[in-house]
């Protein structure tokens, strides 16, 4: 389907600083709302949450992870570290 962007109105980070994201997908089929959050770690301070349940592969989908960013204008260097991925699953 087609993404929709969602404003999360969170200023552009400093160098320094260190956010962790969280998305979690009920096991299909219970399966119909996705939950997402950011969190930045150097604050601990809860910036964004959101659930949404458009735009969604269908229940039994393989999905991946992806970790992209851009400034929307695309005018701006952006550099992005990874520094772990936890993945769980239930049988």
């Amino acid at each position: 389907g087609t993404c929709t962007k969602h404003d999360t109105g969170i200023a552009a980070p400093a160098s320094n600083d260190v956010y962790e994201a969280r998305i979690y997908i009920p096991a299909y089929p219970n399966s119909g709302t996705c939950y997402a959050s950011l969190e930045k770690l150097n604050t601990t301070t809860a910036l964004y949450e959101t659930s949404f349940n458009t735009d969604l592969p269908t229940g039994l989908t393989t999905m991946g992870e992806e970790a992209y960013a851009n400034t929307s204008a695309g005018t701006t260097a952006l550099g992005l570290d990874v520094i772990s991925i936890y993945k769980e699953t239930e049988n």
